[in-house]
């Protein structure tokens, strides 16, 4: 990515800073989403020193130990789920340990009793990106709001999402008073959907800037630099499924669209849906990568599914709605901004976009990266203005 030229006087010299997100969840948007909002932070100047804060959220490392699946259930059916998986799991906490290792700089590990030395060890803390406002996935953890902050440290909330498009009533007056740290003059604030800033608006009176997820602050080329392929990846086309919420109509979609195109299948996941197609089975973040880049189409629900997909310019296909039929607004606000809302599909599974869907050619890439470049120099602009003025003053 292009890095920004400060002048001799840049007050961005030697400043340290710190972010606090989800770089420990064993998730592949989660742990690219941290690398990329580091890679951006450090492009804008190179005398920056940037780390990812080492954060062992409890939450989160329940998760990387029983996995989404046996977390979200109850105790004896998520043990028997937490003993069938825990060899993968433990393969696939090698995976992210390792890509952590060799792609990020992080801090010295920290639990929350410890997060007040961040204090002296950085000049600004960055909260963010993903859903660290969402309280179903943090069980209402108020470190990612900075809390244990000093009030002359900068604060930052870059991207942060809430994964909802409403808050519980039980919760509003929690992530009201969190909110109000970053009300003051030595806090910028913004999150990654619209939702998310009509919810801040509604709580505090202020409504943030919406910009977008780091993985989409990298170009394509700076994604391919990452990007390892499989050598199966080349033998035939293929249509690319990843769903973090498996849906039927998605997948009997995908299976027609594969059939139409002469496309093979190929599924990333582990779990035992669809035996008949292809899992691609704990790939790597950088196979995950390799993986879009090389797909002739993507078929998916994820947010960062979606992301990669338009990163590599990937004709692609999801839905509006998930697995429980309530709004996908995290889908809905990437789409907008892209100018592809016509990408979905209805409940039957059919395609809606009023062309012909093995097409490769019916989306104008132009035109997408055209918006995309427009949106990525101003959440740039908004990153390289909040690391400017807080703690100056």
């Amino acid at each position: 990515m292009k890095i920004y030229k400060p002048n001799k006087r840049s007050r961005l010299r030697n400043r340290r800073i710190g972010i606090l997100t989800f770089h420990r969840a064993l998730n592949y948007g989660a742990v690219l989403q941290a690398y990329a909002l580091q890679q951006a932070i450090s492009a804008l100047d190179p005398a920056l020193e940037v780390k990812i804060v080492d954060y062992r959220c409890p939450a989160i490392e329940k998760t990387r130990e029983l996995g989404q699946a046996g977390y979200r259930r109850g105790l004896l059916l998520g043990t028997a789920i937490h003993w069938f998986h825990h060899p993968l799991q433990a393969r696939r906490r090698q995976h992210f340990e390792a890509f952590l290792r060799d792609h990020c700089s992080l801090s010295a590990p920290l639990d929350r009793e410890e997060l007040d030395t961040l204090n002296e060890g950085f000049d600004v803390l960055v909260s963010g990106s993903d859903q660290v406002w969402n309280p179903a996935l943090t069980h209402g953890d108020p470190s990612f709001f900075l809390d244990f902050a000093w009030p002359s440290l900068g604060r930052v909330a870059y991207a942060a999402s809430y994964g909802v498009t409403a808050l519980k009533s039980s919760q509003r007056a929690f992530t009201a008073r969190h909110l109000a740290s970053f009300s003051n003059d030595r806090a910028c604030l913004s999150v990654r959907e619209k939702s998310g800033a009509d919810i801040v608006e509604d709580l505090i009176g202020r409504r943030p800037s919406v910009v977008l997820d780091p993985t989409l602050l990298l170009t394509q080329a700076d994604w391919a630099k990452l990007s390892v392929h499989s050598p199966k990846e080349g033998q035939r086309p293929y249509v690319l499924i990843y769903n973090m919420v498996p849906t039927d109509h998605l997948i009997g979609f995908a299976r027609t669209l594969a059939r139409r195109t002469g496309c093979v299948l190929r599924l990333i996941g582990h779990g035992l849906r669809h035996p008949d197609i292809p899992h691609v089975r704990l790939p790597t973040p950088t196979e995950f990568i390799g993986l879009f880049q090389n797909a002739a189409y993507v078929v998916a629900n994820s947010f960062h599914g979606i992301s990669f997909a338009l990163n590599f310019e990937r004709p692609l296909f999801t839905e509006m709605t998930d697995a429980t039929g309530k709004p996908n607004t995290r889908v809905r606000n990437l789409l907008e901004i892209a100018g592809l809302e016509n990408r979905s599909l209805d409940e039957q599974g059919r395609f809606v976009g009023g062309v012909d869907a093995t097409s490769r050619t019916n989306i104008d890439w132009a035109s997408v990266r055209e918006r995309l470049s427009a949106e990525r120099a101003r959440s740039l602009d908004f990153l390289r203005t909040a690391l400017l003025g807080v703690g100056d003053r």
